[in-house]
């Protein structure tokens, strides 16, 4: 089956696209795919799941929403501007949502204001810029390494991992490019000198002589807008100069910069790596696209020559007119503390009737209701009985007796404080004489019922009178049965001739 990230390629390559831009269009969409929660396989599933998609892109900032859009309008297209006519209705609703981002892009760019993402990242400072302030901080950070580390040889001693504050400086003290330097070469002057145009177009290289850090120079085809000539930038910062010094006696290989294993990075990746430097110097994650706008708006409002603009932008690989309409922003104002709430006058008393009371501060809170001069109580019997606060219940009267249940059953009644009289003890005359009773008591015979004395009941049993009646008794209770004699089998005999 054939996926969405297939179809947007094979799109993308059919319009003629770098490869840059097919890339960047594949892994947005792809982070897009890994964050929903609900599945898109087909371009259908687009169409009938719009409703999530939009309100999935609403949580989405400005630019990571147009970054989403544009891929899922590819898939809804024919050809460029040329929707898919079953699903005209979906790309009409994602366009017009694009078409809104680009205008609110635009008032943003006009008015020359920061976004608010990038406001509550920078510092606010009272009367130096954001330039100004990021330079700052990225001095003091230098001056504590060169004071910790004063020679390569401590570095290379203790394997300290600085390219972190060598990203930082660099991005500080020279006009900040995009992500070029991951593949940045490092290369001796004399071997730079030899190289021929098409290399030279093609790479970018940190140039020194006897590991003395010289100038950066960018190919014209490998940056983001191509140009005809080659650029050199030269490294005059003393602070950085010697950072890179370091850098150059301590690395033995080919890149400036390498991962955890010492190999080759791509841009993306360095993207991210300059982010997570200025987190661990300046306290907050700054983009390489912040940056480039934090150093072109350090002239906002001020007297340059068009020479120096230009300069700074042939440096920074964009046009005079994209660093004055987009990178150029308002300094930052430092918001002033807001002003304490007024003490409220009043305040809200809740009654115990379900009422509120407005009291005013300072007043004299008003007395409570009087006490209740009598409370309910719930007697036993259901009734209800009304006693007053503060007088005494009349305690109930003692019990004068309680019961005894005896074992014959019987029930007796002790009067209370009147010692429990114990059961008499029988003599053993009295004794002989209850057994005596009991065995010549007369009683009846459960079956014939004849009076007999009780010693005599066994050997009544065994009488043909007893045993009589007890016949009796037992043909009335069982009843007959009658059991029928089974059908005779007919034995039939039949030959062949006979059927």
């Amino acid at each position: 089956m054939t996926t969405l990230i297939q179809i947007l390629k094979t799109k993308t390559e059919a319009r003629g696209l770098k490869d840059s831009s097919i890339n960047t269009y594949t892994k947005n969409f792809q982070k897009f795919l890994n964050e929903i929660n609900f599945k898109l396989n087909t371009i259908e599933d687009i169409n009938s799941k719009l409703d999530k998609i939009v309100q999935f892109l609403g949580t989405m900032t400005t630019s990571r929403r147009k970054n989403i859009i544009n891929p899922l309008l590819i898939l809804l297209s024919e050809s460029k501007k040329v929707p898919i006519q079953k699903y005209v209705n979906t790309y009409d609703v994602l366009n017009d949502m694009l078409k809104n981002e680009i205008k609110a892009y635009e008032k943003q760019i006009d008015n020359h204001e920061y976004t608010e993402r990038q406001l509550t990242k920078f510092n606010q400072p009272d009367t130096i810029s954001e330039f100004d302030n990021l330079l700052k901080i990225t001095d003091k950070a230098v001056s504590d390494f060169f004071d910790r580390y004063q020679s390569v040889d401590d570095i290379i001693k203790k394997n300290v991992n600085f390219q972190p504050l060598v990203i930082v400086a660099l991005y500080s003290y020279l006009p900040p490019r995009r992500s070029e330097y991951a593949d940045a070469e490092i290369i001796g002057l004399d071997t730079f000198k030899r190289l021929t145009g098409a290399v030279l177009d093609n790479s970018v290289f940190l140039v020194h002589r006897n590991n003395e850090p010289l100038f950066f120079s960018y190919g014209g085809n490998v940056v983001k807008s191509p140009t005809k000539t080659n650029v050199q930038v030269n490294i005059d910062d003393a602070k950085l100069k010697k950072l890179l010094t370091y850098v150059l006696k301590s690395n033995n290989g080919k890149y400036l910069f390498t991962d955890n294993q010492n190999k080759k990075i791509n841009s993306n990746y360095f993207g991210k790596l300059v982010a997570r430097s200025f987190k661990k110097y300046h306290k907050t994650p700054i983009s390489i696209n912040d940056l480039r706008k934090i150093y072109i708006s350090r002239n906002y409002d001020k007297e340059v020559k068009y020479v120096d603009i230009e300069a700074d932008a042939q440096a920074m690989n964009h046009s005079v007119n994209t660093a004055m309409k987009v990178y150029s922003k308002k300094p930052i104002q430092k918001q002033e503390p807001k002003a304490p709430k007024k003490k409220p006058t009043s305040f809200k008393i809740n009654k115990l009737d379900g009422s509120i009371q407005y009291q005013k501060v300072g007043e004299p809170i008003q007395a409570p209701k009087k006490k209740p001069t009598s409370f309910k109580i719930n007697k036993l019997d259901g009734s209800i009985q009304y006693q007053k606060v503060g007088e005494q219940k009349a305690p109930k009267k003692k019990p004068t007796s309680f019961k005894i249940n005896k074992l014959d059953g019987g029930i007796e009644y002790q009067k209370v404080g009147e010692p429990i009289q114990a059961p008499k003890k029988m003599t053993a005359q009295e004794k002989k004489k209850s057994i005596n009773d009991y065995k010549n008591a007369v009683i009846q015979c459960d079956t014939c019922k004849t009076p007999i004395v009780r010693k005599n009941m066994a050997r009544h049993r065994r009488t043909k009178t007893h045993l009589d009646k007890l016949k009796d008794t037992m043909k009335q209770k069982t009843k007959k049965v009658v059991f029928k004699k089974p059908a005779k089998k007919r034995n039939i005999k039949m030959t062949i001739d006979e059927v």
